[in-house]
C-alpha cells in the first residue's frame, strides 16, 4: 500500500448536490435560511450556522432515510475509487 491518503467530502463531490440543503429544504422549519446568509456574510460560523440549522428539522426516521436514498451518486466517482484503488491507496471509509 502506498503512503497517499485520499480525503473527500460527500456534499457535490461524490454526490450530485448538497444533502444538508435537501434536507432542510424538505424538512426544515423556516429560518434555515437566514441562518445560511449569516454564515455566508460571515456573521457566524459553519458551527453555529449548521447546528441552528439542524434544530430546525422536523422528519421522522423514516423521512430521513427517504431522502438520503434519493441521493445521486456522482457518475464519475465509483471510477475515481476504482482508479485509486488501482494506484494502491488503501480502503475508502
Amino acid at each position: 500500500m502506498n503512503e497517499w491518503t485520499i480525503v473527500c467530502d460527500f456534499d457535490g463531490t461524490v454526490s450530485v448536490g448538497d444533502v444538508t440543503d435537501l434536507l432542510l429544504e424538505r424538512y426544515a422549519a423556516p429560518g434555515w435560511e437566514e441562518l445560511e446568509t449569516a454564515w455566508q456574510l460571515g456573521e457566524i460560523g459553519s458551527r453555529a450556522c449548521l447546528a441552528g440549522q439542524i434544530a430546525l428539522l422536523d422528519a421522522s426516521p423514516a423521512q430521513l432515510d427517504a431522502a438520503i436514498a434519493s441521493i445521486t451518486i456522482d457518475a464519475a466517482f465509483p471510477a475515481f475509487v476504482a482508479d485509486a484503488r488501482a494506484a494502491g491507496v488503501g480502503a475508502c471509509r
